[in-house]
């Protein structure tokens, strides 16, 4: 995946304490859905992109 134009701008402007890794944009990780199902340690999580289009986060 190339980075884009904000993505690298994300970087340069965000250089604080905490460095990012790796940058995703919403639309790139929903493009087929509304929903991304996420494991970690062994759980599973769910990303969710409401009608409000705001990002909720549940076990």
């Amino acid at each position: 995946m190339q980075m884009t134009e904000t993505a690298k701008q994300h970087h340069q402007t965000n250089d604080n304490t905490s460095r990012i890794d790796h940058y995703l944009r919403s639309e790139d990780l929903f493009q087929h859905g509304r929903t991304i199902d996420i494991g970690h340690n062994g759980q599973t999580y769910t990303l969710r992109l409401t009608a409000a289009n705001k990002l909720i986060l549940t076990k």
